[in-house]
């Protein structure tokens, strides 16, 4: 349905960081459901392509870390000790490289992350800045009411049924809408 609205054509053309790690999302995700549905034939295997999935999500867009917090929230409210333990240690393989190759390259361990960190405490305010609910009225009207209000109701029925998909973009959802500065594209993860 979001491609009908044209806003899927539009993200699989661009090279934006938003559009690039969205396959990487979407494996991790992919990976979990089945591994915490029982779906997976080995779901320590599962847990670690989800693990490593998020982990390689995370370094291409550090946002990406609310949707692994969403992953991790649920994971823990459905005491899933195991696939946590897994899934955090594959997706630290990615995210250590990258602090390694950083430590190497410019010699400050996991330097590029604490730049963007600081760019944006140093400019979050030179952007767009709105309200907290700026994305759920985006989200609201990009899907045309009143089918947007039909999904958002789904959503909250879905909750149980596809919960950690529910989760990553609620968790995503609700850190992009604290953050001050909001552009439409940061949020087509959630998609």
């Amino acid at each position: 349905l979001a491609a009908a609205y044209a806003l899927m054509p539009y993200v699989a053309v661009r090279n934006l960081i938003e559009s690039f790690c969205m396959p990487f999302l979407l494996w991790g995700v992919y990976e979990t459901a089945k591994a915490e549905t029982g779906k997976s034939e080995n779901p320590n295997r599962s847990w670690a392509w989800a693990g490593l999935a998020f982990g390689l999500a995370f370094i291409i867009r550090w946002q990406a870390a609310a949707a692994v917090l969403g992953v991790v929230i649920y994971l823990m409210y459905r005491k899933q000790w195991r696939g946590l333990a897994v899934l955090s240690g594959f997706g630290l393989i990615p995210v250590l490289a990258q602090a390694v190759w950083d430590w190497r390259a410019h010699g400050v361990f996991f330097g590029s992350f604490w730049a963007y960190i600081q760019h944006n405490l140093a400019h979050s305010r030179d952007y767009v800045v709105g309200p907290w609910y700026r994305y759920l009225l985006l989200l609201l009207g990009i899907l045309i009411p009143p089918f947007s209000f039909l999904f958002l109701a789904a959503i909250v029925r879905w909750a149980k049924r596809f919960g950690v998909l529910v989760w990553v973009a609620l968790a995503f959802l609700i850190i992009h809408s604290v953050v001050p500065g909001k552009q439409e594209r940061f949020i087509l993860p959630i998609f």
